[in-house]
């Protein structure tokens, strides 16, 4: 888990912080171990062979991440008593202010049906990943429309250069012509975290 039960985030007290202060970083917390648990059972859900509903899961687990990093997002912007111009927080926000697009694509979806049924596109998006197999080869796969299929000529994720943290990596979210990487997102919000304790612990001190 991104946060472990012994993080900063569960000791802090009305002492050291406005009541508005506690509220934003409790629902930060509370968004990341939502992200966190989205990401992990969609990685999951990537792994498993069973491909009935394998589509139905990834996109529940997709728009998941998508819905909760644009509340994230909103909460940096409007978060009060710390500098934004922090670069730990300034670099977090640029790796997720994209996902605006797509958050705001699906809740105008009354208005978007026509233009996608016209431009022949996928509805609810769909993800792209990288397998790194047992035999470190890579494989580049992509789920959509209830199918899986490889290598498939779609907005599939070029493997070249890049590293793996997880034999399934590079988990992209395609929509209407946007798209998001969901584990750069997920990996910048690992090393927010670590940032934003740091932050707290600071702010703590200060108070004693």
């Amino acid at each position: 888990m991104i946060i472990k039960d012994e993080s900063i985030f569960f000791r802090i007290d009305g002492k050291c912080f406005l009541a508005k202060d506690l509220l934003f970083i409790d629902t930060i917390r509370h968004i990341t171990q939502m992200i966190d648990i989205s990401y992990n059972r969609l990685i999951s859900t990537l792994q498993s062979t069973d491909n009935n509903l394998q589509n139905e899961f990834a996109l529940i687990d997709g728009w998941a991440m998508i819905g909760s990093i644009n509340r994230l997002r909103t909460l940096l912007e409007k978060m009060p008593n710390i500098s934004h111009n922090f670069l730990w927080y300034k670099n977090f926000y640029q790796k997720i202010k994209d996902v605006k697009h797509i958050r705001d694509f699906i809740e105008h979806f009354d208005e978007k049906i026509q233009s996608q049924i016209e431009k022949d596109n996928f509805m609810l998006g769909y993800i792209s990943w990288v397998e790194l197999r047992e035999d470190n080869s890579i494989v580049s796969n992509l789920l959509y429309s209830l199918r899986i299929r490889n290598n498939v000529d779609l907005k599939v994720v070029n493997p070249a250069g890049r590293g793996f943290r997880f034999k399934i990596d590079h988990i992209t979210f395609c929509l209407n012509e946007g798209e998001v990487n969901l584990s750069d997102m997920y990996y910048g919000l690992i090393d927010f975290i670590v940032k934003f304790e740091v932050y707290i612990e600071s702010r703590i001190n200060k108070t004693i």
